[in-house]
């Protein structure tokens, strides 16, 4: 599923890139704002000193590069401008949108944390993460579209029995008079 693709994304970066201070905002087209999705335990502690992790809205700085769909990194997170949480003690961070998924984001308390090695490893993390969302999806679709199918059969197979049954009672009724006119009339 999405969910658990989110939280195996979340899961990895924290496991083998050693940034616990990672998070995953979901994309909301209906209220076009990006909404926490999962985070790591660290992530949500370092938040909370900030104001929790909250959503992401349309006018933030991140809003604009989820839509912009390109990765960046910040070697001082709270030197940028219209970000959406001032109030978190985070150094240096990067941003990977996730097609239309979401945004991965990688934050350390550290300013400067990250070099170009971890930038492009993460990237690839992020580009394989996106290519697990559209496989889920397609997996949840298909999956939909078999039951479908299942119920669909299911209909048509009664359909078929009822019909063969009423199609044979005219012939048995045929059989009937032609028995009948056998023994009336024999020869």
């Amino acid at each position: 599923t999405t969910n658990a693709v989110a939280e195996q994304t979340v899961e990895i970066s924290e496991e083998v890139f050693g940034q616990s201070v990672t998070a995953l905002w979901r994309y909301n087209e209906e209220n076009e704002r990006l909404v926490p999705w999962t985070a790591t335990d660290e992530a949500a502690e370092t938040a909370a000193k900030g104001g929790g992790i909250g959503p992401m809205d349309s006018e933030s700085m991140e809003m604009d590069l989820f839509h912009a769909g390109e990765s960046v990194m910040f070697d001082d997170y709270q030197s940028v401008e219209n970000i959406s949480h001032p109030n978190v003690p985070l150094g240096g961070i990067l941003f990977f949108p996730l097609g239309e998924y979401g945004l991965l984001s990688i934050g350390s308390p550290h300013v400067g944390a990250f070099d170009q090695t971890e930038r492009n490893l993460l990237s690839i993390l992020a580009d394989n993460a996106t290519a697990a969302f559209v496989r889920a999806e397609r997996e949840q679709a298909l999956e939909t579209y078999k039951n479908k199918l299942e119920a669909s059969n299911e209909n048509l197979q009664e359909f078929a029995y009822i019909a063969s049954h009423d199609l044979q009672e005219p012939l048995r009724s045929v059989s009937s008079y032609i028995g009948l006119l056998e023994t009336e009339y024999g020869d």
